[in-house]
């Protein structure tokens, strides 16, 4: 028999929320159009295995997985990031279907726009 531990980490890499809210405008600021914090962090329900899920509207053309190397400076914050980037068409129809149940019902209900 055997137990895995895992060590205790913080997953604001020792940020406070605001902290981290204010990185984040810091490395966004100038180069988005919309920002959306949500999930256990946007809920102040973060624990030590939480990521932070950030949604990004901007005016891009390269492909929906290469969208997160157009912010290096976001990248270098260091906590884990589950980073959803769009362009404003694509955001378009996704705040359409945000109406039914769902996982995107959920974000926006508890979305917190940080720029």
């Amino acid at each position: 028999m055997s137990v895995i531990v895992f060590p205790k980490r913080n997953p604001l890499g020792g940020m406070s929320r605001e902290e981290l809210i204010q990185n984040i405008q810091s490395a966004l600021r100038e180069k988005v159009i919309k920002t959306f914090l949500f999930g256990s962090v946007a809920r102040n329900s973060a624990h030590a295995y939480s990521d932070v899920d950030l949604i990004v509207i901007t005016k891009t053309d390269l492909p929906f997985l290469k969208r997160q190397e157009l912010f290096p400076e976001l990248l270098r914050i260091p906590v884990e990031w589950n980073l959803f980037v769009y362009t404003e068409k694509e955001w378009e129809k996704i705040r359409e279907q945000s109406q039914y149940p769902g996982f995107w019902k959920t974000v926006f209900a508890e979305m917190i726009p940080i720029l």
